[in-house]
Parts: structure tokens; sequence; C-alpha cells
């Protein structure tokens, strides 16, 4: 994870982008399903044109630490983990919270003038999140990780003040982009059997289409990034080859 994010000013593509939820998707007839899809399709690649000017891409993390703090039941070593695979270099206070506030599984409070990441302001500066102990002894290790690296990204968002900090759906892409993209595609989405039927859960504010869009729109990306890098790579070797012929032919 490089160090720090990219400064640059921003310009907000589309200030109206509206995504169409899945259970939209599934309402629309088969003649303009098309549409339907190519539409969201279009806004997932603007958010993430818009995200890519300043983050970079993480591949995905390893799960296995992850997985095994879950296990544990060392939520505290998931949140550490996690912000150190962000590069979030700020002191962290937990709040565990058995009762009350927000109708969320977890939350952050970001102070209203945000430090610039990377500043010894921000390095300095302590930020509360808040996590729902039930929902951590009642999800699997991947729904965990996703809900703590959103509340994550906000810091990241509203640290580099990127014009997409207020809109969740592109805080959960910038988690996915952060290396969570594995994670997001395991646990947004999940069907739960029991003695009483199957029941749906659903984390984030991506739809399941959305992440499997954003995923396959990652992936085409790093596949066209590492195939002009091969491109480059066997291009410098030619012209090495020709420079050598060159000075032992004079």
């Amino acid at each position: 994870m490089p160090q720090a994010f990219s400064n640059r000013r921003f310009h907000l593509l589309n200030p109206a982008i509206e995504f169409l939820p899945s259970v939209v998707l599934r309402g629309v007839r088969h003649s303009n399903l098309h549409y339907a899809v190519e539409m969201v399709r279009n806004n997932i690649e603007a958010y993430l044109h818009q995200l890519q000017q300043a983050l970079p891409y993480v591949p995905p993390i390893p799960v296995e630490a992850l997985y095994s703090l879950h296990i544990a039941q060392d939520y505290e070593g998931m949140v550490q983990l996690i912000k150190n695979t962000m590069n979030i270099d700020v002191c962290l206070r937990v709040g565990w919270v058995n009762s009350g506030g927000r109708d969320a599984p977890a939350w952050i409070e970001l102070p209203p003038n945000m430090p610039f990441y990377g500043s010894s302001a921000f390095r300095e500066m302590t930020i509360t999140m808040f996590i729902r102990r039930s929902f951590l002894e009642q999800s699997t290790y991947d729904q965990a990780a996703i809900v703590v690296a959103h509340e994550l990204s906000h810091i990241v968002l509203d640290s580099i003040g990127h014009p997409l900090r207020r809109e969740e759906k592109a805080v959960d892409l910038t988690a996915m982009l952060l290396g969570f993209c594995a994670l997001y595609a395991s646990g947004c989405y999940r069907e739960e059997t029991s003695q009483n039927g199957t029941s749906i859960r659903t984390l984030g504010y991506l739809s399941q289409e959305e992440v499997e869009l954003a995923n396959q729109i990652l992936a085409q990306r790093q596949s066209g990034t590492k195939t002009k890098a091969a491109l480059l790579s066997h291009a410098l070797r030619g012209i090495r080859a020709r420079i050598c012929v060159r000075s032992s032919g004079s």
C-alpha cells in the first residue's frame, strides 16, 4: 500500500449518479434488462474512475489471518489487521456496543475538519469506531471484515477530501479497491437456511449485482494493466537486444 494517496483536485463526474438495487433489476422486463444492466455498469465505472484518480488498486488481502482471528473471537485483532492493511496511520479507538446507538452494525465518528492523509495532524488524531458485539458474534469473518473496512474507508476518503466521501456506495467501492473485493463478493449477500426456512442477509450499500460488476471491472482493468506492462517489457528487451547487436558489430 502506498504511503500516501493522491492529493489532486477532483471534479465530480456526475453528482446525480443513481444505482439500481438488485430488487429493481429483478423486476425489469426482459426487453429492458440489458439497458438496466448497462446503466448500472456505467454508474459503477464512473464511481471507480473517480476513486482511482486518487486511490491505488490493492490486490485482495490474505484471508487466513482474518479467519483465524475471527474464530478466536479476537475482534480487536481483526480491526487492527484491517487498519494496518489499509495503511491508516491514526490512533483508532474501538467502542464495543452492547445496546443502543445507531441502527447499524458499526459506525465511525469523524472530526468536522479532517487533517490531510499522512500529515502529522492526521497521525496524531484519535478516531472512534463503534461496533456491535452481537453483529460480530453472529457474522462470518468476511462479513465482519467488510463492515470494518467500510468504516475505515470513510477515514480514507475524508482525509483526501474526495467529492464522493458522502456517497455510501462509493465508500464500499473504496474498500473493494483497497484489498477487500473478494470479501465483498463472498460476504455482501448470503442465503442462510434454517429450520424456519431460507433467509437472505445483505451487508453494505452495493447490491449483489453491483459488487459483481465492480469485481469484473477491476479484474478487466488489472488484466489490461498487466498486458500493457508485459508488452512494454517485451519492447524494452527488443531494444536492448538491438543495442547489444550494434555494440558488438561496431
